[in-house]
């Protein structure tokens, strides 16, 4: 799968190719250097994650993503 991460304050979008979300969330986190996660911590998700399949389709948008940091 395709996956895209959004950077709210920056507008910013941040790309990878994964075999699933947990390998794309580990990729964006690298890149970051953010310990990254889908569970809601309670605080404003400071990203946005995008999922597209091999031929480019939409499958899932703007899936929250949290920092436990």
């Amino acid at each position: 799968m395709y996956y895209n991460l959004r950077v709210i304050a920056d507008n910013e979008v941040l790309s990878c190719v994964a075999s699933d979300r947990k390998g794309a969330l580990h990729d964006f986190g690298e890149k970051l250097s953010a310990s990254l996660t889908l569970n809601d911590t309670g605080k404003p998700a400071p990203y946005l994650l995008g999922e597209t399949d091999q031929n480019l389709h939409w499958v899932k948008t703007d899936i929250p993503v949290y920092t436990t940091d």
